[in-house]
């Protein structure tokens, strides 16, 4: 990996991440990472830097967890099919990364208690840096929410759900937080469409 000097919490890349997922890279785009409410001092979490991979590897392994659900529908949704050993495999054709590079809060995620504009800007850095290392072609974003205020603001937009970014290949696609009421079948459709839009129109990096 190239110099990551902003980024806290390193990025999942799965074995096979260099052969892409129909035939683009893919980097999926969370929000952040909290603690259980049990725990009473949050920067202790600041410092794992492996976090995220752990998380991702946990997620392969279809370990139980409140968050398994979310990331089930993240591979329903490009694959199509519901076989939940082949979704698990599939993070081993995906990168994974969460904006937020510091313990945002405890319990869930509306706790935002250590989100300030220093760290949001720190974590514009990040994302960039990832960007430039890992070269995707194609980001998708979980969540319609604070994520979009929070992101680099340079965009420019191909529709209201895609855009880039200045001096960046990739193409940014924002889908609602695969997660509750999430409709993996409808977005599976729209997926196939941006994949093509992509391949025609974008240079591989």
């Amino acid at each position: 990996m190239n110099e990551l000097k902003n980024v806290k919490f390193l990025p999942w890349v799965g074995e096979r991440y260099a052969n892409g997922v129909n035939g683009l890279k893919t980097l999926i785009l969370g929000e952040s990472q909290y603690i259980k409410k049990s725990h009473h001092n949050p920067e202790e979490f600041d410092n794992k830097k492996n976090w995220t991979q752990d998380i991702i590897r946990d997620r392969i392994a279809l370990k139980p967890s409140t968050s398994l659900q979310t990331f089930l529908n993240n591979n329903r949704m490009i694959l199509g099919i519901k076989d939940k050993t082949k979704l698990s495999d599939l993070w081993n054709d995906l990168a994974f990364y969460n904006f937020i590079q510091i313990t945002i809060g405890s319990g869930n995620h509306k706790d935002k208690s250590r989100l300030t504009a220093e760290v949001i800007k720190i974590s514009r850095k990040a994302l960039i840096e990832v960007v430039n290392d890992l070269k995707p072609e194609l980001v998708i974003v979980w969540g319609k929410g604070k994520i979009n205020k929070w992101l680099p603001q340079n965009k420019k937009y191909i529709n209201k759900n895609m855009w880039k970014l200045d001096d960046i290949e990739a193409v940014f696609w924002n889908i609602k937080h695969p997660s509750k009421f999430f409709k993996w079948t409808e977005y599976h459709k729209e997926y196939k469409e941006v994949v093509e839009y992509i391949k025609q129109n974008i240079t591989p990096q």
